[in-house]
């Protein structure tokens, strides 16, 4: 992919109902949050977008992509949860190399799947596909089933989000060790 790098969205507009103020939780001393901006802010431009800023209320995840496309002039946007404590920068710049003129989207694959919250997409195709689903299900799954998508697999842990007092607590345990 020529041209400037994409700026990378930080969506940290969830509800977090299984754990509540995730993104504040302390990870050596840093929130979640704080976390996850500094690992991609070191390296790209980042947007961060809450449910605050979303202009399509209520449309969790897929309404804060939109919104940052709204927001923003660039062509492709590189999609990070702020929940995903492991997320590596380096895939932008690959995800970015595999790119090609046919694609809409170059997403992110572990063994359970795609995971559409670690994905690379193009502004026109995704805001298409975004008003048809925003109809329905609002779900950014089934805007991606819309796209023309390169999956590129990722560790599981890599793309695992913090959602649960469980999933903390294993983040906890794994830094330990680190």
């Amino acid at each position: 992919m020529q041209g400037e790098p994409p700026v990378v969205c930080l969506l940290a507009g969830g509800r977090a109902t299984r754990l509540p103020r995730k993104l504040q939780r302390r990870i050596h001393g840093q929130t979640l949050l704080a976390r996850v901006h500094a690992r991609f802010a070191a390296h790209y431009k980042v947007a961060l977008s809450t449910a605050a800023s979303d202009s399509v209320p209520d449309a969790g995840p897929l309404g804060g992509i939109v919104s940052v496309f709204e927001r923003c002039e660039h062509e492709r946007i590189f999609v990070v949860a702020a929940d995903m404590p492991h997320a590596d920068p380096r895939r932008v710049e690959q995800f970015c190399a595999a790119w090609s003129d046919e694609l809409q989207a170059v997403v992110a694959r572990t063994p359970a799947g795609w995971e559409p919250l670690y994905a690379l997409y193009e502004r026109r195709a995704f805001l298409h596909a975004a008003r048809s689903v925003l109809r329905g299900s609002r779900a950014v799954t089934d805007v991606v089933a819309k796209l023309k998508v390169l999956s590129i697999d990722v560790p599981a842990q890599e793309a695992a989000s913090v959602n649960t007092p469980q999933d903390f607590e294993m983040l906890l345990a794994r830094e330990v060790r680190i």
